[in-house]
């Protein structure tokens, strides 16, 4: 054999030693990866077996316990008589224990609420009509028994 055909011979047996090296290694490389996508499914049936599963605790919308429109109309009102005047966002979500998405799913916006109950807020930032600006001007003549001035 010449020096030529035993390096050729060399060289082949180690092409050959390298593939088989090469393709144990990826045969392991499969080997945990199927290994640990058995554990990894097998931790989380356990897990769902223990706490149930997600889905199944679901409530359905209709299972939760959230006031029907009516009954958040009826307690407005309720309130409204209770405190003398309509109630505030802030003040009707935490009586009514009620989320604002819950209040706004229901009626869109807390004046449409408002409006639906048939309920109008007053004080700062509301429009006051003009007879009753009218009337509360003349209640303040009559108590001073002047008209009033401002002074400056």
């Amino acid at each position: 054999m010449s020096r030529e055909d035993a390096n050729r011979q060399n060289t082949n047996q180690e092409q050959t030693k390298r593939q088989t090296t090469n393709q144990q290694e990826s045969d392991h490389q499969n080997v945990s990866h199927e290994e640990a996508n058995r554990q990894n499914s097998s931790q989380q049936e356990t897990k769902r077996q223990n706490t149930g599963h997600r889905e199944s605790n679901r409530r359905k919308p209709d299972e939760r316990n959230r006031p029907s429109k009516e009954e958040m109309i009826s307690l407005m009102k309720h309130l409204t008589q209770q405190n003398g005047e309509a109630p505030t966002f802030e003040g009707f979500c935490t009586a009514a224990n009620v989320t604002a998405r819950t209040l706004r799913k229901s009626f869109g916006t807390w004046s449409s609420a408002l409006e639906q109950a048939g309920l109008k807020r007053q004080g700062s930032g509301y429009p006051v009509p003009m007879d009753q600006l009218f009337r509360d001007w003349g209640g303040v003549v009559r108590r001073l028994g002047k008209i009033p001035t401002v002074r400056v």
